[in-house]
């Protein structure tokens, strides 16, 4: 059962968020098993959920409290941050009886950093809103390579001021945070971002085919093209070792088609008509 759509009138954000406060977490993943201890190092106490409570053995510590429902993560807390891998996973840990809207307080910022589609973006932002909540999507990127030493980058989209309040807590696993606008906007061009990925990923692709075939050595190839090609991105020999793991690859790309989905749902949308086809010109 979902949460009921009655209208709270809004409530007044209580400033940044500080090293103290408690701050709810929703989600067990390779993120979240980084974020956490981020968080505890910094000063932050942590309320921490997930539908497979197995997944949180190591998680728990000082500072750290194991909840066994998302409204009992968010109760009390002065931020509610959502990890989780999409749409089905966040929508179930935001909504129903046990879930965190039911449990946060008026005012408090909703965090989400979970990869998600544009209409369920708009959804959750609504609902948060109905229960008074500053709703802010905050999709990262770079996680893999820039993990391990807090440097992903967020591309968010809220109020000002809901982005402002909740700077000091993505600060703490995130290098920088562009707030690209309203909410909706974090997740919009993080889907813009994707397929420029998707477009490169491509194109690399189909550049190592060709070496392959020419007989040039692949490995050294790489490392020519990040150190002086014209590729631009292509990480150096140092960042590669993901790549040597055919799971870590699978499980990128995996998550690369899901966001290029969403990517592609939100262009058609965005375009009712189709472009006219190009009729050359008669002279």
């Amino acid at each position: 059962m979902e949460i009921e759509t009655a209208v709270v009138p809004p409530s007044p954000l209580p400033g940044p968020l500080a090293p103290g406060d408690t701050v709810a977490v929703l989600g067990a993943g390779p993120m979240v098993s980084r974020i956490v201890p981020r968080l505890r190092l910094s000063g932050f106490l942590i309320r921490l959920h997930h539908r497979t409570p197995d997944l949180l053995e190591g998680q728990s510590g000082a500072g750290t409290t194991l909840c066994s429902t998302p409204r009992e993560a968010a109760q009390g807390a002065r931020a509610v941050l959502s990890a989780v891998s999409g749409d089905a996973a966040s929508r179930s840990v935001w909504l129903g009886a046990d879930g965190a809207l039911a449990g946060a307080r008026p005012g408090t910022p909703a965090v989400e950093c979970s990869p998600l589609s544009d209409g369920w973006t708009t959804d959750w932002a609504e609902a948060c809103r109905e229960r008074a909540l500053a709703p802010v999507d905050a999709p990262v990127t770079g996680t893999t390579p820039r993990a391990p030493d807090g440097t992903p980058i967020v591309f968010a989209g809220g109020s000002a001021a809901a982005v402002e309040s909740a700077r000091p807590l993505l600060a703490v696993f995130t290098d920088r945070v562009f707030r690209l606008g309203p909410t909706g906007a974090g997740g919009r061009f993080r889907q813009v971002d994707e397929l420029l990925a998707g477009s490169l990923l491509i194109a690399l692709g189909e550049a190592f085919a060709t070496a392959e075939r020419l007989g040039l050595d692949l490995a050294r190839a790489l490392d020519v093209l990040a150190e002086a090609g014209r590729s631009g991105g292509v990480p150096p020999a140092a960042d590669r070792a993901p790549r040597v793991h055919r799971t870590d690859i699978s499980c990128r790309l995996a998550l690369m088609a899901q966001d290029l989905g969403y990517a592609g749902a939100l262009t058609r949308r965005s375009v009712p008509h189709p472009l006219p086809a190009h009729r050359p010109s008669v002279p």
